[in-house]
């Protein structure tokens, strides 16, 4: 008899093994990719733009305001992307073991197809033995089928 392979499931969690920089890159990419930072960074530049104006401390093109902006977008943007692969390694560990799962149940599933497929063959040869042996003592095989209500 085969025997049916066991899922194995090994959630390695990869932030458990980061180091104190993976792990704050991680966390400022999480906090950044929210829409409340977007709307703190509309509030933030509009108010500068505002006061920048009416104090003519930054006049319009507000050339402080975007030099501000291109340092924090020039630190962050690296910051951003090195978390971005950090957070893909366990998402694709865990998408491996889906996969692995997956072809483990589907390889469990053909095996049950073939047992079944074995079990269907014998009941057939079962059944005609039984029909032969029923018509050889003289009973009809369906008369008998039919008193048992199968």
């Amino acid at each position: 008899m085969m025997k049916a392979k066991k899922i194995k499931i090994v959630t390695k969690k990869v932030t458990d093994q980061f180091s104190l920089n993976d792990r704050i890159a991680v966390f400022i990419t999480e906090k950044l990719g929210t829409m409340s930072m977007v709307y703190g960074a509309i509030v933030f530049i509009l108010f500068w733009m505002f006061v920048g104006y009416e104090t003519y401390q930054d006049p319009y093109p507000f050339s402080l305001l975007l030099l501000i902006i291109n340092i924090v977008t020039i630190l962050l943007l690296p910051l951003i992307m090195v978390g971005q692969n950090l957070v893909n390694r366990e998402e694709k560990i865990r998408a491996d073991e889906a996969r692995n799962a997956t072809m483990t149940s589907y390889e469990n599933i053909l095996m049950i197809l073939e047992c079944l497929e074995r079990d269907d063959r014998e009941l057939l040869y079962q059944t005609k033995v039984l029909n032969t042996l029923l018509t050889a003592a003289g009973q009809d095989p369906k008369k008998v089928r039919s008193e048992l209500k199968i």
